[in-house]
């Protein structure tokens, strides 16, 4: 079976793409129209300022007595994990004593 289309419209004075139609002219502005780009020291400066601002007045910074418990929190979890790693650890070292002897 044979698929029909209809024909691409046609489009009264188009000009097909080419060299001279993709080039993009450079557009010069008089200095008058130009806008002052502030500096990157300017630019770092307002961005400090506005991570600063956020930080003060967008996060909520937990209470000391937060801040203990969670510390204690992590110092327990971490010394289980280490006990229950070199718990495991000191099994396989003495399995692979008893091989090797």
């Amino acid at each position: 079976m044979v698929e029909h289309r209809s024909p691409k419209p046609r489009v009264g004075g188009s000009i097909p793409p080419g060299p001279a139609t993709t080039m993009k002219e450079k557009v010069i502005k008089p200095k008058s129209e130009k806008r002052a780009r502030p500096g990157r020291i300017s630019r770092m400066r307002d961005f400090f300022k506005g991570v600063w601002l956020e930080l003060t007045k967008k996060v909520k910074w937990p209470t000391r007595h937060e801040m203990v418990q969670y510390t204690i929190i992590v110092i327990l979890f971490v010394a289980f994990w280490a006990a229950y790693v070199g718990l495991w650890d000191f099994i396989f070292a003495k399995g692979v004593e008893f091989i090797i002897k």
